[in-house]
């Protein structure tokens, strides 16, 4: 356990009021007793409940703790910001932080120097929300636009493999401030990952996407969701206010479905719907020069590819060639913001191009002869939308 070392008193359920977006408490729930131990050996577990119902608590054990992979390179990337708020993301080492209560000021000043040592040893500022933008820009269902800034694109730190780290996240503020005074208080109260050290031991990161295997983890990554309000101070628990995946380390935490506002839940929407591809196909495998193009397989008819385009990807190429004449059919949907596609010959020359206003899908139909052809997908006005490109041929 991580550095509380006495029984923390009671803390209620909280469940959602049918009639409201408010919360009641109802089955009681007690704080673990603990003693601190290293993180640096094992993990320890992070279990901030344990049930006094018949209930089980909603927190998994070890929760908000990651663990370093063996090639010692960790990666991040800023997925959707919903969040007024604008504040900066880090993590440290968790290595020799049970000697500090966690929550405390001691704690928080601790991690934040950690993460702006920006080191391998120590941690790294991994987001600045006001000066960067995400990858996926729109609306929600119930929030306007809240993204500023131009997207990095994934950002890779080196830590040691199999250490483990902690998230912070200073909603509004710097890192740099919570280092300086940590005693800050409502609104830029440094959040963490671990939920024993946030204001009454909420659970402030939640899991979006649960892959089943350890494999899938290693290979794709794992998603992640920061609510930047506390949540005992009107937090509208949408769960979207900064969307992260990590990919090169392992860890847990409370699934998304378990701890959503259900009046606030955003993943139905278009961007909500490319979020979670995004999550579950994180490469944007179309290459964004002819030369680098997607090879297009239509041995079964028909296929479909998803992808990304916007200020840090501008042109998305696939390439597919033809044996015989024949019809191709072709869409692009799934828009958040306004896409174009455009099919060229193999000498670069525009053959058809579709150019619909904002979110429209665009399509185009015709017939071809046998040859080499490309497919161009750009953005309009540089605004960040995936797509879901879905093409068919029927030969002559």
């Amino acid at each position: 356990m991580l550095g509380f070392s006495e029984s923390a008193g009671n803390f209620r359920e909280l469940n959602f009021n049918s009639n409201s977006n408010n919360f009641s408490g109802s089955d009681s729930f007690n704080l673990l007793s603990a003693k601190a131990s290293g993180l640096n050996n094992s993990l320890p577990g992070v279990t901030a409940f344990t049930s006094s119902s018949s209930n089980p608590s909603i927190e998994p054990r070890d929760a908000g703790v990651f663990t370093v992979g063996d090639t010692g390179k960790v990666s991040f990337d800023y997925l959707f910001d919903g969040g007024g708020y604008r504040g900066e993301l880090g993590i440290f080492n968790l290595e020799g932080m049970s000697q500090y209560e966690i929550g405390s000021k001691e704690f928080i000043q601790e991690a934040a120097i950690r993460a702006l040592r920006n080191d391998s040893n120590s941690g790294y500022v991994v987001m600045d929300d006001p000066s960067e933008g995400a990858k996926i820009t729109g609306a929600t269902t119930y929030e306007r636009d809240l993204n500023t800034g131009n997207y990095l694109g994934k950002k890779t730190f080196s830590l040691s493999s199999g250490s483990q780290f902690g998230i912070m996240l200073v909603p509004n503020g710097t890192i740099q401030e919570a280092s300086s005074n940590p005693d800050l208080i409502a609104d830029n109260r440094p959040l963490f990952s671990i939920s024993a050290a946030n204001p009454q031991q909420t659970t402030q990161l939640a899991q979006l996407v649960n892959f089943t295997s350890d494999s899938q983890n290693e290979t794709k990554g794992i998603t992640f969701s920061f609510e930047d309000m506390q949540l005992n101070r009107n937090a509208d628990r949408d769960y979207n206010d900064l969307i992260f995946k990590i990919e090169g380390a392992t860890g847990v935490a409370t699934v998304i479905d378990k701890v959503i506002n259900p009046k606030r839940d955003w993943r139905q929407s278009t961007i909500g719907q490319q979020v979670i591809q995004n999550a579950v196909e994180p490469e944007d495998l179309a290459g964004s020069t002819v030369d680098k193009a997607r090879i297009v397989n239509f041995t079964s008819g028909s296929s479909s590819y998803q992808g990304w385009v916007g200020s840090g990807d501008t042109a998305d190429y696939y390439s597919f060639s033809l044996d015989k004449s024949g019809d191709l059919k072709l869409s692009l949907d799934g828009l958040s913001s306004n896409g174009d596609v455009k099919l060229l010959n193999a000498d670069g020359n525009v053959i058809f191009i579709s150019q619909n206003s904002g979110v429209t899908a665009e399509s185009i139909n015709t017939t071809l002869k046998a040859g080499t052809y490309n497919i161009l997908i750009t953005p309009s006005n540089n605004e960040s939308t995936a797509y879901n490109l879905e093409l068919s041929f029927t030969g002559n």
